[in-house]
Parts: structure tokens; C-alpha cells; sequence
């Protein structure tokens, strides 16, 4: 294969990996958001409609950063193996990786901005949209 297909080849697989996480992230989030939504009324009252979907955003933020940081903390591990190896690809391979690693940052960031907005305003998308 030449060195021109082996570079498309890569930077395929660096989006694809990348928005597999998207769409991992956005899975998970449509999950964990329903299910808050649709068991609110069961834990709590009349009185406090919405605040057991508000707490919806804090748990996702937390996993995300929780997650955000094993997969950079492995990012990081496999660029140190793949850079001592003796091979001339050391900046190819940081680039990959430092592509993959940007990815997740910005989706993360998106996602944690919305789960800050439920975080913050759930109880009033609750009443308003229930």
C-alpha cells in the first residue's frame, strides 16, 4: 500500500474513532436522560417536579470528566509506547493521537455544557415540557 492510502487510511480511522465517541456520549446521555425524566415523578413530591432530572446533568458531567480521563490518560500511555519505539513514524503517530485526543476534548466540552444547562435549568425544562 502506498504511503499516500496508508495517510487516508489513518485519518479514517481518526474520524471514525472520533465520532464513535460522539455517538457513545450521545447514547449514554439519551439514556441516563430519559430514564431521570421518566422516574422524576416516582422521587419526589408535586412540590419539587424536576429536580430528580436536574441531578441528571450533574452525574452525566461526572462521568464524562471521569471517563474524559482515562481515555486521554490511555491516549497519552500509547503515544509513549508507540514514540520509543525506533521507527521514524513518532510525529505521524502524534499526530493521530493528538487528533483523537482534541476530538474527545471538544465533545466532551459540548457535552458538558449541556449537562451544565440541564444541571442548572432542568426543573424548569421539567415542568415546561412534561
Amino acid at each position: 500500500m502506498t504511503e499516500e492510502k496508508q495517510n487516508i487510511n489513518t485519518k479514517i480511522k481518526i474520524w471514525v474513532h472520533s465520532f464513535l465517541f460522539f455517538l457513545i456520549c450521545f447514547f449514554c446521555h439519551t439514556l441516563l436522560y430519559q430514564w431521570f425524566w421518566m422516574n422524576d415523578p416516582i422521587f419526589t413530591d408535586f412540590n419539587n417536579k424536576g429536580t430528580f432530572f436536574m441531578r441528571a446533568g450533574a452525574l452525566a458531567s461526572i462521568l464524562l470528566v471521569v471517563i474524559d480521563l482515562i481515555l486521554i490518560t490511555s491516549l497519552n500511555k500509547k503515544f509513549i509506547e508507540d514514540a520509543n519505539k525506533t521507527n521514524s513514524k513518532g510525529t505521524e503517530d502524534y499526530m493521530k493521537y493528538n487528533v483523537i485526543a482534541s476530538n474527545i476534548k471538544w465533545t466532551s466540552g459540548f457535552f458538558l455544557l449541556f449537562n451544565t444547562f440541564i444541571w442548572g435549568f432542568g426543573d424548569f425544562i421539567f415542568i415546561n415540557f412534561k
